[in-house]
């Protein structure tokens, strides 16, 4: 565990500017006290998904996955449960919403994306599924995005969809200790 809180102090460190206001001290203790997110934070670290402590625009304390490209294990899902149930053929593994709830977690949405972005350009050979409004989610569409060109882009895929190089971005709240 030493290891592992070096490591997201270093993170923290690096990306400081974002939650200024916010201490390590106050994170450490809330991680030590929280043996889920721990364990979380582990798995993910060792996957290589780089969990990084972030405020989210809503102001809600979470770490989120920011590797710089989805990491092998966190790609070829499809979107949901109903579009893995879809597929006759090929089917993935898992879903991208099954995937993230092994953790506690959730996808980022299109705003926490667009931050992450300023954060760290990301998803350059990669590209993510984001969580889908249901509007777009009822008719079977679900919205991912990338970096390509030192732009951003979102697009949307039907939820069956799954590709090779098409990841998720978690977001794990800190919980409230």
């Amino acid at each position: 565990m030493e290891k592992l809180l070096k490591t997201l102090k270093e993170r923290f460190d690096t990306y400081h500017t974002f939650y200024e206001s916010v201490k390590w001290d106050e994170i450490s203790k809330r991680i030590i006290k929280n043996q889920a997110l721990i364990k979380t934070l582990l798995s993910l670290e060792e996957m290589g998904n780089e969990p990084t402590f972030i405020r989210l625009p809503n102001g809600e304390l979470s770490f989120v996955t920011l590797s710089k490209e989805s990491p092998l294990n966190s790609r070829s899902f499809c979107y949901d449960h109903d579009a893995l149930n879809k597929r006759k053929e090929h089917k993935p593994l898992d879903s991208a919403l099954n995937y993230a709830a092994q953790f506690g977690a959730r996808l980022v949405n299109e705003e926490e994306y667009n931050m992450l972005q300023k954060m760290r350009k990301i998803d350059e050979k990669t590209s993510s599924w984001l969580l889908t409004p249901p509007s777009i989610r009822s008719k079977g569409g679900a919205l991912f995005a990338e970096r390509r060109y030192d732009r951003l882009f979102v697009g949307a895929n039907s939820a069956e969809s799954y590709y090779s190089s098409r990841g998720v971005r978690l977001i794990v709240p800190l919980g409230d200790n």
